[in-house]
């Protein structure tokens, strides 16, 4: 909150990561935190994109599927992300923190990308899609 001004008051949005999604209250770093705990896993950011949670994934497993199936396990079914996608690495921004506005933005060259819905009627369960590159530069590296 700052106030302008002319006295009024400006919202400037939450300091946490706490989303509402389809009426249910949802920590984002609960959600990375049980996915951490997956062997498979080196970097995670769970994001809101289009009404959806996304798990963007750096790590050494291919099989989303092994993904979701742990969240399930360990999480209430509105917590368990509509989406995963696998990347080679997940941006970091100059002090060594995850660039979430970069991961959000798709300003970074994944190697290979690939994504696959939990559930099964959502449109391109387990298709590959490729990100296109900012001029061939991951972002971060000039």
């Amino acid at each position: 909150m700052r106030r302008l001004p002319g006295g009024a008051y400006d919202h400037l949005g939450r300091l946490d990561s706490q989303v509402k999604l389809r009426g249910y209250r949802i920590e984002l770093g609960e959600i990375e935190a049980v996915l951490s705990d997956h062997a498979d896993v080196r970097q995670v950011a769970v994001l809101v994109e289009n009404d959806a949670l996304v798990a963007h994934i750096a790590g050494n497993g291919e099989d989303q599927q092994s993904y979701l199936e742990h969240c399930a396990k360990k999480l209430p079914h509105y917590m368990v992300p509509h989406k995963v996608t696998l990347h080679a690495q997940l941006p970091i921004n100059a002090n060594g923190k995850l660039d979430r506005r970069a991961v959000q933005a798709g300003e970074f060259t994944p190697t290979a990308v690939e994504s696959c819905s939990f559930y099964p009627h959502k449109a391109g369960c387990c298709s590959i899609s490729r990100r296109p590159t900012a001029g061939g530069v991951p972002a971060g590296s000039l």
